[in-house]
């Protein structure tokens, strides 16, 4: 379905009086016509249009835009709303509430003629209120003619576009830090930190989409500014509130959040040790009086932590001291660092024993956006992969009718080992 935009505040009116200086068509004039293309009146619906070209077409001023019929739908019943994003460096995207697309500009040989004021049936099957019998002709006027319109691809934005708008060099790191930073320090961070409201603004993508991201980053708004928390930050609260959680008999399950926040206050800001409980809760949204924490995100917190530490662990030394470092709050697994760590072989791969696997820090959120560029990494990173170790490095470039299938169909190669299948470069 193609839907008309108006690219100025207000459409030039002029069109539909320039439309009234060529005469209407009379009923005589019309019924002529239509005996020399041999139509019968019965073969025509009752209400027939004159349609005339303005003087002045907005040819300039309109762009066409294709929808599908569930977005135009909502579009209509106000459900939803369209915004285009970018900054004058950067392609235009257009953003629903949930979903971020490309414009792509379609050239069509057909013309596409868009008028202000036909009707389209049923509304033509009845001549009531109009004067007179029989058929009846009504005026209408083109107010522009397009050759190309514009087509949506679904985008999927990744943490890596806004990061770039969230700059490290301004995240947050400690309530004593920010307390000892004087005055220019603080307005140097305050200027690198975008507001909410801008970042809803310049980021390209939907305000869906930027929540989702915000909690992807580790990001808190803190006196109105929007900051990553420092990389360390949420591992250094998340082992607070344990050891808090044991003096206070407090359990995982049922953590009473304000209790929590106030036991912890002389370390750190209450507004970041709720934020570090909210980002690790099973529940999402706003926090109740008491939460219960997910022991999956608090071993991938620990993980990533210890993973950040060393360039490389042999799997045997990683697992026991990662365990010890998460206590009896989870079981570790490395299911647990999916899209954070790479290990030199599959774990499963019988070729290798486990004492020989090493694992290192290989975030999926740092590789680049581009599919091709991606495998690239991969494929440098490790030259044979299965289905299993690639997913999680997949699940982000993934959107719409591009599945993990289709990416490596185009850019890898199967064999089988083992009686496994292993993915390579091409």
């Amino acid at each position: 379905l193609i839907l008309a935009f108006k690219i100025i505040n207000k459409m030039d009116t002029s069109s539909k009086s320039n439309a009234a200086n060529f005469p209407i068509r009379s009923q005589e004039d019309l019924i002529g016509l239509m005996s020399m293309a041999k139509i019968s009146t019965s073969e025509v619906q009752p209400v027939v249009q004159s349609v005339h070209f303005a003087n002045e077409l907005l040819d300039d001023q309109v762009m066409l835009l294709e929808l599908d019929e569930a977005l135009l739908a909502k579009l209509i019943k106000g459900e939803d709303r369209l915004e285009v994003k970018g900054s004058i460096d950067q392609e235009a995207v257009l953003c629903t509430s949930e979903c971020t697309y490309e414009v792509r500009e379609v050239e069509t040989s057909n013309s596409l003629m868009l008028s202000t004021d036909t009707l389209m049936p049923p509304a033509t099957a009845s001549a009531e209120g109009l004067d007179g019998g029989g058929i009846q002709v009504r005026r209408s006027s083109i107010a522009a003619v397009k050759h190309s319109y514009a087509e949506l691809r679904r985008l999927k934005p990744g943490p890596a576009s806004l990061r770039c708008l969230l700059p490290q060099s301004a995240s947050y790191r400690g309530l004593v830090e920010e307390q000892e930073a004087d005055a220019d320090a603080a307005a140097a961070v305050a200027a690198e930190s975008p507001t909410m409201e801008q970042l809803r603004t310049t980021a390209q993508m939907s305000d869906s989409e930027l929540s989702r991201l915000l909690d992807s980053v580790n990001a808190i708004e803190l006196d109105g500014r929007v900051r990553l928390l420092h990389e360390d930050l949420p591992q250094q609260v998340l082992s607070a509130l344990m050891s808090a959680a044991v003096e206070n008999d407090w359990t995982l399950a049922a953590l009473p959040v304000e209790d929590a926040c106030a036991s912890l206050a002389d370390l750190y800001d209450p507004r970041v040790t709720r934020r570090v409980i909210q980002l690790h809760s099973v529940q999402s949204g706003v926090l109740g009086d008491c939460v219960e924490l997910d022991s999956k995100l608090i071993s991938r917190t620990f993980g990533h932590f210890l993973l950040r530490l060393g360039s490389a662990y042999d799997l045997s030394v990683f697992l026991p001291l990662w365990q010890e470092a998460v206590s009896d709050a989870a079981t570790v697994s490395l299911d647990h660092l999916a899209g954070l760590c790479l290990t030199s072989s599959s774990p499963g791969d019988c070729s290798e024993s486990a004492d020989s696997i090493t694992v290192r820090y290989f975030p999926a959120d740092l590789l680049p956006d581009n599919h091709a560029a991606r495998f690239a990494e991969l494929f440098k990173a490790r030259a044979k992969w299965t289905l299993e170790d690639l997913q999680p490095y997949l699940e982000s470039v993934c959107y719409g009718k591009v599945t993990p299938g289709s990416l490596l169909a185009r850019y890898a190669r199967v064999s089988n080992a083992n009686g496994r299948k292993y993915y390579s470069a091409r």
